[in-house]
């Protein structure tokens, strides 16, 4: 055996020692809430007051959603409806509003309305409903889950 030979077998058997380990899989979902009139609210994401989540009601039993990101202190915010065949400028619109509530620099609804306009993408300017549970989302906790051995 040359010397390269036992770090060779050392390295097959550690991968095969990994290989065979069971795998796991782990669904994490993220916080929602019950809406008036039926349909949830579920988290996209959140950052200094600011709330991107996403609606879903269930008409004539068909799903429908929308994308919303509000200010929480004003309740102001916009919406879009998100269709049931997704192109690229609807990933984009949902992108802008998601990048949104990172940005270094402020982002003005006003400004965010005219680049997702931009796109093809219709946007509703909106004020959220007192009650609705939207700017709440952030600090709810995690519904619960687990993680299966396969």
């Amino acid at each position: 055996m040359s010397k390269s030979q036992p770090a060779t077998a050392f390295c097959a058997a550690a991968v095969m020692a990994v290989l065979a380990t069971p795998a796991m899989a782990c669904v994490i979902p993220l916080p929602d809430c019950p809406l008036d009139g039926g349909g949830i609210a579920y988290l996209n994401g959140d950052n200094a007051g600011a709330v991107h989540f996403t609606e879903q009601h269930v008409v004539d039993g068909r799903t429908e959603a929308r994308s919303v990101l509000v200010e929480c202190t004003s309740r102001q915010g916009i919406a879009i409806e998100e269709p049931d065949s997704w192109d690229d400028r609807y990933y984009d619109a949902y992108d802008l509003m998601s990048d949104a509530l990172f940005s270094e620099q402020a982002v003005t609804l006003r400004a965010l309305t005219r680049d997702i306009r931009a796109l093809g993408v219709e946007v509703q300017r909106i004020t959220l409903p007192e009650g609705h549970c939207g700017c709440d989302l952030p600090n709810m906790p995690l519904p619960e889950y687990y993680c299966p051995e396969f």
